[in-house]
């Protein structure tokens, strides 16, 4: 089994994580005295002072980086040098999203959405601070209607694909990947998702044929692997997926992910699909293994 002590510390450092981000953000500014990492006050300023739209792009670096204190600052700085800036708007609303003021930053987002019914990244920004949170279905409501467009873009489907594939509409996940695909045949990521739901609902063989093309690819060959190893536990076979995970890691990762496996075989298929595709942990699933803990200990 996963090392579940190890993930409550993670969801307890980053509870202290989102109290120093609370701390840190204290309001937006138009000068600062604090520099941004190895940005300096003075850089940040005068930035600020010239292109506000220039201190979003070094706040995406930031944010990229996982760094989202110095990213949240520089882009309220932006907003005060800029109010109506749309970028700055929606990078905030995206970072407070999955803070302690998840609140704030998805009532920041609905309101852009509401301002720019046509704006398609308003729309997935918001779907996927919903998903952030596990509000699946809120975030398809979302996203559906893009989706089902005749604009929608390659993310837009891969994300509607997704929520609807947590939420089991396997037919309609079905649909928005074969819409991707008609965007990008080649596409690894949604090639991926694709033979992820065909194994979600039990059909192996054609997960596996689907994957086949990306088994091929060096370049894309351990991903595809890795998804080769999860469709096996999904099938029950654990030691053979075992087999193909300890093929591309060393012991000490392929002992974690055998406990990842094990996991997967024993948790529902909307479970499992929030685990295959969002990369996280239901919550339903830590709540059975938090009350198991709290039974033992008693």
């Amino acid at each position: 089994m996963p090392n579940f002590n190890k993930i409550l510390s993670v969801r307890i450092i980053f509870t202290v994580f989102i109290l120093a981000l609370t701390a840190c953000s204290s309001g937006p500014e138009r000068r600062t005295n604090n520099g941004a990492g190895p940005f300096s006050a003075n850089a940040r300023n005068e930035v600020a002072r010239k292109s506000p739209e220039g201190l979003v792009r070094i706040g995406e670096g930031f944010e990229r980086s996982g760094n989202l204190v110095n990213a949240l600052n520089l882009y309220e700085q932006a907003l005060a040098n800029d109010p109506n800036l749309l970028t700055a708007k929606l990078a905030k609303g995206r970072i407070l999203s999955q803070t302690s003021k998840r609140s704030e930053g998805i009532s920041l987002l609905t309101t852009l959405v509401m301002e720019y019914p046509d704006l398609s990244v308003a729309k997935t920004t918001l779907a996927q601070a919903y998903a952030f949170g596990q509000e699946f279905e809120e975030a398809y409501a979302v996203i559906k209607p893009t989706a089902e467009s005749g604009e929608a873009t390659l993310p837009i489907l891969a994300l509607a694909g997704s929520l609807a594939q947590v939420l089991e509409l396997d037919e309609k996940a079905r649909v928005f990947y074969d819409k991707a695909l008609q965007v990008d045949p080649k596409d690894s990521g949604t090639i991926n998702n694709l033979a992820i739901s065909f194994a979600l609902s039990g059909e192996y063989e054609s997960a596996i044929a689907l994957l086949q093309p990306l088994l091929n690819n060096p370049r894309i060959k351990n991903i595809a692997t890795k998804t080769l190893a999860n469709i096996y536990a999904l099938s029950g076979q654990l030691d053979a997926a075992s087999v193909i995970i300890r093929s591309l890691v060393d012991p000490k990762e392929a002992k974690q992910q055998e406990g990842y496996f094990t996991l997967l075989d024993g948790i529902s298929k909307r479970e499992q699909a929030i685990l295959l595709l969002f990369n996280v942990i239901p919550e339903s699933v830590l709540k059975r293994i938090n009350d198991a803990s709290v039974k033992s200990s008693s």
